[in-house]
C-alpha cells in the first residue's frame, strides 16, 4: 500500500504532468492553483451569494460572480488536455456553503462511490467499461485546510481503471492487476488547491484523519473499521465544509447518457428548480462558445417545463375562483418562461437519441410555423420522458 502525496500532485502550469497523474491514479491535486487573493475573493463571493439567494445557491454558470471559474483558461486547458478539445458543460455543479458548522458540514456523504452512470439500455445503469478512460472529470475547489484536519475528500487511487460488476446485492470493483492492493487516500488539499477526479473514480467526502498518523493511507479493511474508534481518535474538521464542484466532459455517448441521467433522475432532493438557472445575461453563452465550451441545457429545459406546468395549474385554480367579469389575465412570468423555453430548445442538442427529451426535428418544424405549438410539444414530450425515466430508474 502506497500513498505519498507528491505522486498525486502537480503544479498548475504542468499540463502534461496533470494529465499523466489523472490517467494513472484517476485524480490529481493541482497545488496553489489560486492565489491567496483569488481564494479570499471566492470565499467572500460565496458568502455574498448565500446571503442574497433566498431560494438556494445557483448553478455556477448562471452566477455572474462565479462563471469565470468555468471559463478560466487554466481550468479549460487542463480539461482539454485530459478530455480533448471539445468540452461540454452539462450544468452539473454544486456550491457548498455554511456560515458556521451545521448539518451539511457534520453529515457529508462519506460512503465510497463513483458517479459515472449510463448505458444504451438504461441511462441510470452502470456505464460501459469497454472505454479505458471515462470522458468526464470533476473539479473540486476546497476552501478549508484538509491536510491538518478531517473532513476532506478521500479517494481510491486507480479505481477509475477497474472493471465494474453489479450483483443482486452490490456493485463490485474488479481490479485488472492481481498485485494491486486498493487503498483509501485522504487528499491533503489546502485553500488554493484544485482537485480533479474522473467520474469513475471511487471517492467520498468526510475523510477521517487519525490524530496519531494524519497522512497515513488506509487499507480497505482499515477504512471500513474506522467508525469503531471514538471521536477523539480523529482530527476535528476545520470549520464549515465550504467548496465548489463542477463537471466538464467531452462530446461523447458516455457524457450524453450521464447528462440525461443526472437531469432526469426522479429523486426529490435532486429536483430541479428554475431558480437555480436564472437566464444568463451579457453574452455569457457566447463567451463560453468562444472558449470552446458547449452548454447542455437538459436541466434548464426540465426546470422550465416543471415551472410552467406548476404556474399554469396555479393560474387555472386562481382563475376558477376569480370573479367572472375580470377574465383571464396574462401572467408575465409564465410568458417569460415559455419564451425562454423556446429559445433554449432551439439551441438544444443531444449526442444520441437514447432517452431524449424531445424530437428536435419535429420541434424545429413546428417552430417555423407556430411557436406556441412547438413549446406545447416540448412540454408534453418532457412530461412523458420524466414518466418513462421514473420507470427506468426503478429498474436500473
Amino acid at each position: 500500500m502506497t500513498g505519498q502525496p507528491n505522486q498525486f500532485e502537480a503544479k498548475v502550469g504542468d499540463i502534461s504532468r496533470i494529465k499523466q497523474v489523472e490517467r494513472t491514479h484517476g485524480f490529481c491535486v493541482i497545488k496553489n492553483f489560486f492565489s491567496k487573493t483569488e481564494t479570499s475573493n471566492i470565499i467572500a463571493t460565496l458568502g455574498d451569494i448565500n446571503r442574497t439567494e433566498e431560494m438556494g445557491l445557483p448553478d455556477i454558470f448562471s452566477c455572474d460572480n462565479l462563471r469565470w471559474l468555468l471559463l478560466d483558461d487554466r481550468i479549460l486547458n487542463i480539461a482539454k488536455s485530459v478530455l480533448g478539445p471539445e468540452l461540454v458543460y452539462y450544468r452539473e455543479s454544486a456550491i457548498s456553503y455554511e456560515e458556521t458548522v451545521s448539518s451539511f458540514s457534520n453529515n457529508p456523504y462519506d460512503k465510497l462511490h463513483f458517479d459515472a452512470r449510463g448505458n444504451e439500455k438504461n441511462i441510470f445503469g452502470l456505464p460501459n467499461i469497454d472505454r479505458p478512460h471515462y470522458p468526464a472529470i470533476r473539479f473540486g475547489i476546497y476552501l478549508q485546510d484538509y491536510k491538518k484536519f478531517s473532513g476532506g475528500l478521500k479517494v481510491v487511487p486507480g479505481s477509475h481503471a477497474a472493471s465494474i460488476k453489479k450483483t443482486k446485492t452490490k456493485i463490485e470493483i474488479i481490479y485488472t492487476s492481481e498485485t494491486y492492493q486498493p487503498f483509501v487516500y485522504n487528499v491533503p488539499s489546502i485553500p488554493g488547491d484544485v482537485v480533479i477526479w474522473n467520474l469513475k473514480l471511487m471517492h467520498g467526502g468526510g475523510a477521517l484523519r487519525s490524530a496519531e498518523a494524519p497522512l497515513q493511507s488506509l487499507s480497505m479493511e482499515q477504512h471500513s473499521n474506522l467508525r469503531q474508534h471514538s471521536e477523539s481518535y480523529f482530527l476535528p474538521i476545520p470549520g464549515p465544509r465550504n467548496a465548489i464542484f463542477f463537471d466538464l466532459g467531452s462530446w461523447s455517448t458516455e457524457v450524453d447518457l450521464y447528462a440525461k441521467a443526472q437531469s432526469q433522475q426522479p429523486i426529490e432532493s435532486k429536483k430541479l428548480s428554475i431558480l437555480r438557472y436564472p437566464e444568463e445575461k451579457g453574452g455569457a453563452v457566447t463567451d463560453a462558445m468562444n472558449c470552446g465550451l458547449t452548454l447542455r441545457n437538459d436541466r434548464v429545459i426540465i426546470s422550465l417545463v416543471e415551472a410552467i406546468i406548476e404556474k399554469e395549474l396555479s393560474k387555472k385554480k386562481n382563475y376558477s375562483s376569480a370573479p367572472s367579469h375580470l377574465g383571464e389575465q396574462p401572467d408575465p412570468r409564465l410568458l417569460e418562461w415559455r419564451e425562454r423555453l423556446l429559445s433554449v430548445c432551439q439551441e438544444h442538442w443531444e449526442t444520441t437519441s437514447i432517452s431524449r427529451l424531445f424530437n428536435k426535428t419535429e420541434f424545429d418544424e413546428l417552430a417555423t410555423s407556430n411557436t406556441e405549438k412547438a413549446i406545447d410539444f416540448v412540454i408534453m414530450s418532457v412530461q412523458q420522458r420524466l414518466v418513462d425515466s421514473r420507470a427506468s430508474f426503478i429498474n436500473k
